[in-house]
């Protein structure tokens, strides 16, 4: 009998400054997961309703009140709305104001991104 491969789960990255994210995509496909890298445009939306990943990572380390935007655009949407987001690093004064806007997502640092991405994908958010 051949074992099934284990299913590996789907993230859209979500980072400002291509040169710093390589590293951190890097990082995220060493940890065993797929990879789908976006810079954030009109377009964002469609392509998450189009492929929803089992995850959205946003990288709060530059432009965290764009981040902020786009986690809304992913709750905001009917289509997209069950993903689960997981917001990394940011600014701990800005962060207050995001986790008020966005409660149900999952927020952390970079040396715990892979129990963070596992939290937010085995409690996706409610309805």
């Amino acid at each position: 009998m051949v074992a099934k491969a284990a299913h590996k789960r789907r993230l859209r990255y979500i980072h400002w400054k291509p040169t710093e994210a390589r590293q951190r995509i890097a990082f995220l496909r060493a940890a065993g997961y797929v990879v789908d890298a976006l810079l954030p445009d009109q377009s964002f939306a469609s392509k998450l309703k189009m492929s929803p990943p089992d995850a959205v990572v946003i990288d709060l380390g530059r432009l965290p009140g764009q981040g902020r935007d786009m986690g809304l655009a992913v709750r905001s949407a009917m289509s997209t709305r069950h993903i689960p987001i997981v917001f990394v690093d940011g600014d701990p004064d800005k962060l207050p104001r995001i986790r008020k806007s966005l409660p149900d997502a999952v927020y952390s640092q970079w040396r715990r991104i892979r129990s963070a991405i596992s939290q937010a994908i085995v409690h996706p958010p409610a309805e």
